[in-house]
């Protein structure tokens, strides 16, 4: 049993420009003994694979390919097509093609302490109030990448923050901006003879560096005399002890007639750090 490719026809080459994006066509012969099929057809030598670039275009690649009889009659003669794209980078090895980033935004609640006129949040009494949040907004980039196997290197760096600026698709995140936030690997797959799984990648960014600003409120102070020791908060008036926390100053004593200036907040580390150049390879 053999395939031979007989040569491409020419008067069935395409192309087209849709909005910067070039797709191509290219069509070929080929002639198989009387007991090959479209498997064996599509295996003669010198047919384009996917991944092969363009003969004329440097920047289109072969993305899918097609193996058609030419007529019921002719069952040893068959057109294989080859369809061109430059929408992305490819090659007929997977595991050398760049990475794919898909940029995108994420919506999520954060807890507020001011109005939009700067105002602080408070009841009638003038006391505080916790839990008001509003939708805001994050972005993220999704890097996928051709890989063997799960690399180790990067699981430890998940829900870490970078330890020093690094660049992805052109954006320098500065340092613990980026958090790397999930990862997926895909299921095994084969082209043209090599076996490759597609790791997914999502680093998301935030410009407070992730950090949480808790209200530096409680329900014990300093003890005036003994700073090791807690005493009780009791409210003004009848000198009950306060059911809810009050704002601290930064020697942990109660903060009198608390208002937008006064009211302290904690800037708190949430995240470990990790060494994100360990992610070149598989962001790039």
């Amino acid at each position: 049993m053999a395939a031979f490719n007989r040569g491409e026809i020419n008067e069935e080459r395409k192309g087209r420009n849709n909005a910067g994006v070039r797709t191509y066509v290219r069509k070929f012969k080929v002639e198989t003994t009387a007991n090959e099929g479209a498997y064996g057809a599509g295996s003669a030598p010198g047919l384009p694979l996917i991944g092969s670039l363009h003969n004329e275009d440097p920047s289109a690649w072969c993305e899918d390919v097609a193996i058609d009889p030419i007529s019921k009659k002719h069952f040893n003669w068959w057109i294989y097509t080859a369809n061109y794209t430059s929408a992305r980078s490819l090659n007929t090895n997977p595991l050398l093609e760049p990475a794919f980033h898909t940029w995108s935004t994420e919506t999520f609640e954060k807890e507020i302490s001011q109005e939009r006129d700067g105002s602080a949040i408070v009841n009638t009494a003038g006391d505080f109030i916790y839990g008001v949040v509003r939708d805001d907004s994050r972005f993220q980039v999704v890097a996928e990448k051709n890989v063997i196997s799960l690399p180790g290197s990067v699981t430890v760096l998940i829900d870490r923050l970078n330890s020093g600026s690094f660049t992805i698709d052109g954006y320098t995140a500065p340092k613990n901006t980026a958090k790397l936030s999930s990862l997926s690997l895909g299921p095994k797959e084969i082209r043209n003879s090599v076996e490759y799984r597609v790791l997914s990648l999502t680093i998301q960014f935030r410009d407070d560096k992730w950090k949480s600003f808790p209200p530096n409120v409680g329900m014990r102070c300093r003890d005036s005399i003994d700073p090791q020791k807690r005493c009780m908060i009791f409210n003004d008036g009848d000198y009950t002890p306060v059911t809810e926390p009050v704002p601290l100053d930064l020697s942990g004593n109660q903060v009198p007639n608390p208002n937008d200036f006064n009211v302290l907040r904690r800037d708190v580390d949430r995240y470990f750090e990790g060494n994100f150049n360990d992610l070149n390879n598989y962001i790039t």
